[in-house]
C-alpha cells in the first residue's frame, strides 16, 4: 500500500446550544506534502486549549505531511460568554476626557458612540465546552483522519502504479546498455589487443623505445605494454554499475509493493543511488548510445523524484 500526502476532507456537524438554538460546525482536514510530520490548527480560541490532543489524534494516523486542521461554527458566539462593560475604566476615561478640557478650554461632549470604541472598554469570557458537543468535535477528528487516509490511499495507489512503470522502462534501457556496452567493450578489447600485438612486435625492432612509455602509437607515442590493456579496459568496464543499478531496481520495485505505509525518503533514498550508478555509467562508457540511454534513464529518475515527494 502506498499513500500520498495530500487530501481533503470536511465535515459538518449539528450542535444544540444551551437556548434550544441549532449551531453547525465545520471540520476539515487538508494535507499537503512535507519532509515532516506537522500540524496547523485553525480553531475558535476556546478550542485552542485542546490543539495538543488534537495533534495526538492526527499523528499516529497520519504519519507523515503538513496537515491543516479548520474547525469553523456557524454562530461565532457559540463558545463566547457574557460581555460586560469595565465602568471603572469608562469613568477613567470621562475624568481623563474632562481634564483636558479643562485644562485646555475645548468644548464637545463624549457621546456613547465615542466610549464604545475605546480600547477595553468591553470584555467577554469564554464559555466551558459542553463536554458533549467536546466529544463529538473530537469524535469527528477521528473519522475525517481515516477519510483522508482512504483519499490519500487512492492518490497513492496511482503514484504507485506509476512509479512502477517508471522503474520497468529504466530496467528495460538498462537492458539496452547492457548489450551495447557487452557488444562495444568486445569491439575495444579487439582494438586494444591488436594495438597491444602490433607495438610487441615493434617493441623487439626497436627495444630503444620500450623503456619510453605504454601508450598507444608507434611514431609519435612509443609502443603499449599488456598492463596497458587491462588500464584501459578497467576504465571502460560498467559490468559493476550495471549490476549495482540492476540491484537498485529490483530493490526500488520491492519496497513499492511493500506493506510499509511510510516509504517515501527510503525511495528517495534508492533513487539517489540509481542516479550515483547511472552518472558512472555515462562517464565511464565512452558510447554514444549507452549515453543516450543513459540520458533517458536519467530523465525516469527526475520523473520518480519528482512523484516520490508526494509520498508518505
Amino acid at each position: 500500500m502506498m499513500r500520498s500526502m495530500t487530501g481533503f476532507v470536511c465535515q459538518n456537524i449539528a450542535v444544540e446550544v444551551d437556548s434550544g438554538e441549532q449551531c453547525m460546525i465545520s471540520i476539515s482536514l487538508k494535507s499537503l506534502n512535507s519532509r515532516f510530520f506537522e500540524v496547523t490548527c485553525k480553531t475558535p480560541h476556546a478550542l485552542s486549549q485542546y490543539e495538543t490532543d488534537f495533534i495526538k489524534i492526527l499523528k499516529p494516523s497520519l504519519l507523515r505531511g503538513h496537515v491543516y486542521l479548520t474547525i469553523h461554527t456557524s454562530k461565532p458566539s457559540l463558545f463566547n460568554g457574557q460581555i460586560t462593560a469595565d465602568t471603572q475604566l469608562v469613568q477613567a476615561y470621562l475624568n481623563a476626557v474632562n481634564n483636558i478640557k479643562n485644562i485646555n478650554q475645548i468644548a464637545g461632549e463624549l457621546t456613547i458612540d465615542n466610549l464604545v470604541n475605546l480600547p477595553g472598554v468591553f470584555s467577554s469570557t469564554e464559555n466551558l465546552i459542553d463536554s458533549q458537543i467536546k466529544d463529538q468535535i473530537f469524535q469527528t477528528v477521528q473519522q475525517l483522519c481515516l477519510a483522508l487516509n482512504q483519499e490519500r490511499a487512492r492518490e497513492g495507489a496511482s503514484l504507485q502504479a506509476e512509479l512502477l512503470k517508471i522503474t520497468q522502462l529504466m530496467q528495460t534501457n538498462l537492458q539496452t546498455i547492457e548489450i551495447e556496452f557487452q557488444r562495444s567493450f568486445e569491439i575495444q578489447k579487439d582494438l586494444i589487443k591488436a594495438k597491444v600485438s602490433e607495438n610487441q612486435k615493434l617493441a623487439q625492432i626497436k627495444t630503444d623505445q620500450s623503456e619510453n612509455g605504454l601508450l598507444i602509437g608507434q611514431a609519435t607515442m612509443g609502443p603499449v605494454s599488456p598492463e596497458y590493456l587491462n588500464y584501459t579496459l578497467d576504465k571502460l568496464d560498467i559490468h559493476e554499475e550495471l549490476s549495482r543499478f540492476a540491484d537498485h531496481a529490483q530493490n526500488l520495485i520491492k519496497v513499492i509493493n511493500s506493506a510499509n505505509l511510510t516509504k517515501g525518503k527510503q525511495i528517495d533514498f534508492i533513487l539517489q543511488e540509481c542516479t550515483r550508478e547511472i552518472n558512472t555509467m555515462s562517464a565511464k562508457a565512452n558510447n554514444s548510445i549507452i549515453s543516450a540511454l543513459a540520458i533517458e534513464i536519467k530523465v525516469e529518475i527526475e520523473k520518480a523524484r519528482e512523484q516520490v515527494q508526494n509520498i508518505v
